[in-house]
C-alpha cells in the first residue's frame, strides 16, 4: 500500500513532463543535405527499447528562438507491438543540456491527456522546452526512465539519446522533408525563392509546398512560418495566404511566403521555420527546417521577357514591355504594359499592386493604373495592365527598372513581387506613316488641320484605320491622342468621333476617324505632333505612335465650278455652292449663299451635318448660319440649303473666302441658368476637311414683269394686279387695298428646301410724298397664329389692305406705283422684282 501511494504520487509530479500525440508512425526518415549531414530524424533511427514489444524513440528536435527565449521541440514517438495497452504511466524522459544541466519539458495543448498506447499501435507526443541561447542540438540528451521500486529511487533508466556532433536540423533547399502536423503527415518543400532590394531592405518571397500525405484534414488557421538564422535570429514570415485554409488528405498547395529582412542578411543563408501556435502555452512548436539559399537579389528581368511566380499556388507568368515614351517640355511621359498570364489549372485573385520606376539613384516615380476589384487571373488568359507616368527627360532610361510589388494592407507589409529592365521602342514617323494596331490594323495619320470657332481655334487629327486581316474586324473604340505645339503638350480636352457610320470594317477596308482639341486662337504653330494613344475605359492611357515633325496642313482650294464630297460612310453627299451674294443693310451687310446637297448613298440618310465661315484677306472671321435639314433624305435626293451671316461694315466684302465642310456637334455646359438653378448646355460645331471657295459676289437680276420671279427653290408669279383706296362705309378712305392673283411652285429637284425664305411685297406711290407700304409672307405654311403666308397653285387670288387713313394727303394725282417684291433672309432681303403700274387699271 505504501508503494502504491509512493508511485501515485510520483506520477502526478512528472505526468507534466509527458508529451504524447498518437497516429504518427516515425519512420526515421530524412533527406541529407548537399553536405552530407546527418538530420535529426535520421540521428535517432535506433530506438530505446521500453520492455519485449515496446519501443520508444526520439525525433523532430527543432530550434526555434521566440518571445520567452529559444525554443526546443522534439517529437516523443511509442510503439507498441505487444497484444495489450502499454500504460505511459511507468516511463518518462528526462531532458539534460550541457553538463547534464537538468530542463524541464512541457507537453503540448494537443497531448497532455494521452495514457495509454493501444495494442499494436503507435502514439506520438511533442514536448517543447525553453533552452539556453548557446544550445546545439549535440549537447542534447535524452534519458528513456521506468518506474522500479525494487531499484534506487525507484527508477531504472532503460537507455539514454543524444545526438551526433554532425547532425543539422536542415531539409536541404528545394528537397522534401516531412513534418506532423494534427497527427499528420505533412510533406514541405521549397519550390522557389526571389530575392529583390532596395536601399535598407531585402524582400524575399517563397513559395512552398504543402501536401497532405496522411489520412486525416490539417486545420492551416493556427500554422505559421519565420525565417531564422544560424545565430538564431528570427525574421516575420507573412503567410496571410492560407489563414483560412485547410488541407484535405492528397491535397498539395503551393503558398506564396514575404518577408523583409535586414540587407545586412544579403549572401547569407538561413532557415525557413514552419510552426504551429500554441495558444494555451503562449508558444509556437516548430515543425521542420529548409534551408534557403544564400540571399542574393535577383538580377531584374529583362524586357519583354517572361518570369514565372506562384500565386495561391498556380503559376502565372509575368512580364514588362516595352514603352512608349514622349518627351514633353523637360519631361518625358510614358505608358508601358505590364502583363501577367496564368498558367496554372486553377482561377487566382490578382493582389493588389502597385509600380514604380527606380533609378540607378534610387530615386522611385510611381506609375499609374486602374485598380479594380477583385480581378481574376483565369487560366491561359493574359491580362495586361496599362501603366502611365511621368519621369525626368534627363534620366538615363538603360539603368532604370521597375518594380512591382504587392500593396500593403491591414496586418500585411508590402513586398517586392519583381523587378524588371525597362524597356523603350521608337514609335514615331511623320504624316502618312502607317503603325500597326493590335496585328490586324493599319493606322496613318492623313492630316492634321486648324479651323476656327468663335473664340478658339480647333486642331483636327484625322485618322485613317485600315483592316489588314482577312476577317471583318469591329472599329476600334479606345482609340485617342493629343498634340504637341512645338514641343509642348496641348492642354484640355480631347474629343473622339467616327466619321463612318460603321461598327465593323471589312478586310482591306478604311475606317476614317478624328481626334480634335481646342487652342487660343492666338497661338503660333511652327510644327505640331500627334501622339496617339489607347484610352480604355477608367483605365490609364498608353501612348502608341507619335507623328512627328509636320505642318498644319493648308486647307484645300476649290472653284465655284467644282463639288465637295464628304465621303464617310453612311453619310455620303455632294455639295455645290450656288447663288452667292451680299445683301446692303444700313448698319451691316448680310451674306447669302445656298448649298445644293445631294444624298449619294444607296438608302435614305439623315445628311451629314455641314458648317461655314467667311475669311477676308485681313484675317476676319464671320460664322455663318446653315439651315438644318431634320429629315431623312431619299437616295439620290438633293435638298437646298440656305447659308447666312451678318457681316460687320469692315469685312472686306471685295476679297475673301467660303470656307465649308462636314461639321460635327458636342453639346458642352454653358453654366448655371440666372433664376433657375438648372445647367445650360449648347451645341458648337466643329469644321472637318474643309475646303477654301473663293466668293464672287453676284448681282442679282431684277425681274421687271412679275412672272416667273425665281428666287431660290421657288418661282413666284403675280398678275391682275389693281391699286384701289380701301373705302368702308360711303366715304371713309382707310387706305390702299391691293387685288392681284398669284402662282406659286418648287423646283421640283429638291426634296426639300431648308430655310426660311419670306417674300415682301411693297407698294411705292411714285407722286413726290412716295408713299410706301409693304406686307410680308411665308412660304408654303404659316410659321405663326394669323401670320399670312402664300401657298403653291396658280391663279390663286390675294388682297392687301395697307391701312393708311392720311392716304389722300399723300397721293393726290392717282398716276402710277410701283410693285417690289423682296426675298426676305431673316433680317436681309433683296430686291428680285419690280414693276411700275397704274392706279385703278388692271396690270
Amino acid at each position: 500500500m505504501k508503494q502504491k501511494l509512493i508511485k501515485n504520487g510520483i506520477i502526478s509530479a512528472t505526468a507534466i513532463a509527458l508529451l504524447l500525440q498518437p497516429g504518427y508512425m516515425s519512420t526515421g526518415f530524412s533527406y541529407n543535405s548537399t553536405q552530407g549531414v546527418v538530420s535529426a530524424a535520421a540521428a535517432v533511427s535506433k530506438s530505446v527499447r521500453l520492455n519485449a514489444n515496446s519501443t520508444l524513440q526520439i525525433r523532430d528536435a527543432r530550434l526555434l528562438m521566440q518571445d520567452k527565449g529559444l525554443v526546443l521541440s522534439y517529437t516523443v514517438t511509442i510503439t507498441n507491438n505487444g497484444s495489450r495497452d502499454l500504460n505511459l504511466i511507468d516511463y518518462w524522459t528526462r531532458l539534460k543540456g550541457k553538463g547534464g544541466k537538468s530542463i524541464t519539458a512541457t507537453v503540448s495543448e494537443a497531448d497532455k491527456e494521452r495514457k495509454l498506447v493501444p495494442a499494436k499501435s503507435s502514439v506520438s507526443m511533442t514536448y517543447f522546452a525553453t533552452v539556453d541561447n548557446t544550445t546545439k542540438l549535440k549537447d542534447l540528451s535524452f534519458e528513456v526512465v521506468k518506474w522500479d521500486f525494487s531499484a534506487p529511487n525507484y527508477e531504472r533508466r532503460l537507455g539514454t539519446i543524444k545526438f551526433p556532433s554532425d547532425t543539422s536540423i536542415k531539409t536541404a533547399a528545394y528537397k522534401p522533408g516531412i513534418m506532423l502536423m494534427s497527427n499528420t503527415k505533412v510533406k514541405g518543400a521549397l519550390k522557389q525563392y526571389y530575392v529583390t532590394q532596395d536601399q535598407n531592405s531585402l524582400y524575399v518571397t517563397l513559395s512552398f509546398l504543402l501536401e497532405n500525405i496522411g489520412y486525416s484534414s490539417v486545420n492551416l488557421a493556427n500554422v505559421g512560418f519565420a525565417l531564422q538564422s544560424d545565430n538564431y535570429s528570427v525574421y516575420d514570415v507573412n503567410s496571410a495566404s492560407i489563414a483560412q485554409s485547410t488541407l484535405q488528405p492528397k491535397e498539395r498547395k503551393i503558398v506564396t511566403l514575404t518577408a523583409k529582412v535586414p540587407k545586412a542578411l544579403s549572401g547569407k543563408s538561413v532557415t525557413l521555420v514552419p510552426y504551429t501556435k500554441d495558444e494555451a502555452n503562449k508558444a509556437k512548436i516548430p515543425h521542420g527546417a529548409f534551408a534557403i539559399p544564400a540571399f542574393k537579389a535577383a538580377a531584374a528581368t529583362a524586357v519583354n521577357k517572361s518570369r514565372t511566380i506562384y500565386m495561391e499556388g498556380q503559376r502565372v507568368k509575368t512580364a514588362a514591355e516595352n514603352a512608349v515614351l514622349n518627351e514633353n517640355d523637360g519631361k518625358t511621359d510614358l505608358s508601358m504594359e505590364y502583363v501577367l498570364e496564368n498558367i496554372g489549372a486553377e482561377a487566382v485573385k490578382l493582389p493588389a499592386l502597385e509600380f514604380s520606376l527606380r533609378t540607378k539613384n534610387n530615386v522611385s516615380y510611381p506609375l499609374t493604373y486602374n485598380k479594380e476589384e477583385q480581378v481574376t487571373l483565369l487560366p491561359n488568359i493574359k491580362k495586361a495592365i496599362a501603366l502611365s507616368g511621368t519621369i525626368p527627360a534627363d534620366v538615363d532610361k538603360g539603368s532604370v527598372e521597375l518594380v512591382v510589388r504587392t500593396a500593403a494592407v491591414e496586418g500585411q507589409e508590402s513586398y517586392v513581387l519583381g523587378i524588371y529592365k525597362f524597356g523603350t521602342s521608337t514609335q514615331q514617323g511623320a504624316v502618312g506613316t502607317s503603325f500597326t494596331y493590335n496585328k490586324d490594323y493599319q493606322i496613318t495619320l492623313s492630316s492634321v488641320e486648324r479651323t476656327p470657332q468663335t473664340d478658339n481655334d480647333i486642331l483636327v487629327a484625322d485618322l485613317a484605320i485600315k483592316n489588314t486581316s482577312s476577317t471583318s474586324k469591329s472599329t476600334p473604340a479606345e482609340l485617342s491622342g493629343y498634340f504637341l505645339i512645338n514641343g509642348v503638350r496641348v492642354t484640355g480636352d480631347t474629343t473622339t468621333a467616327a466619321l463612318d457610320q460603321t461598327i465593323n470594317i471589312a478586310p482591306g477596308s478604311t475606317y476614317h476617324m478624328v481626334v480634335y482639341t481646342k487652342i487660343p486662337y492666338t497661338t503660333s504653330v511652327d510644327n505640331i505632333s500627334f501622339v496617339l494613344t489607347e484610352a480604355p475605359k477608367e483605365k490609364p492611357v498608353k501612348n502608341l505612335f507619335q507623328f512627328t515633325g509636320q505642318k498644319v496642313n493648308a486647307i484645300k482650294t476649290i472653284m465655284p465650278e467644282q463639288i465637295y464630297e464628304i465621303n464617310s460612310v453612311g453619310n455620303k453627299a455632294s455639295v455645290k455652292v450656288r447663288n452667292t451674294a451680299i445683301y446692303e443693310g444700313t448698319n451691316v451687310n448680310y451674306f447669302y449663299t445656298e448649298f445644293e446637297v445631294v444624298n449619294l448613298e444607296t438608302r435614305s440618310a439623315q445628311l451629314a451635318a455641314l458648317g461655314a465661315f467667311l475669311q477676308d484677306n485681313q484675317g476676319r472671321y464671320v460664322p455663318l448660319k446653315i439651315s438644318e435639314i431634320k429629315e431623312r433624305v431619299m437616295a439620290n435626293g438633293k435638298v437646298l440649303v440656305s447659308v447666312t451671316g451678318q457681316l460687320g461694315k469692315s469685312f472686306n466684302t471685295a476679297n475673301y473666302n467660303l470656307i465649308f465642310g462636314q461639321a460635327l456637334s458636342k453639346s458642352i455646359n454653358a453654366g448655371t441658368g440666372a433664376g433657375t438653378g438648372q445647367e445650360n448646355t449648347v451645341t458648337e460645331s466643329i469644321l472637318i476637311n474643309p475646303v477654301s471657295y473663293r466668293v464672287i459676289n453676284q448681282v442679282p437680276s431684277i425681274n421687271s414683269t412679275l412672272n416667273e420671279i425665281t428666287f431660290s427653290a421657288y418661282t413666284l408669279g403675280l398678275k391682275n394686279m389693281r391699286a384701289n383706296l380701301n373705302v368702308s362705309g360711303m366715304y371713309q378712305v382707310d387706305g390702299v387695298k391691293l387685288e392681284f392673283d398669284y402662282d406659286l411652285a418648287t423646283d421640283e429637284q429638291f426634296d426639300y428646301v431648308a430655310g426660311e425664305h419670306k417674300i415682301m411685297i411693297e407698294f411705292v406711290d411714285q407722286e413726290k410724298a412716295q408713299a410706301t407700304y409693304s406686307k410680308t409672307f411665308d412660304l408654303l405654311k404659316a410659321s405663326g397664329d394669323n401670320q399670312p403666308f402664300l401657298k403653291t397653285g396658280t391663279d390663286i387670288p390675294m388682297e392687301i389692305a395697307f391701312n393708311d387713313p392720311e392716304i389722300q394727303n399723300k397721293v393726290r394725282d392717282y398716276k402710277t406705283y410701283v410693285i417690289n417684291v423682296y426675298d426676305v433672309v431673316e433680317n436681309a432681303k433683296v430686291l428680285i422684282a419690280s414693276k411700275e403700274m397704274k392706279w385703278f387699271d388692271r396690270n
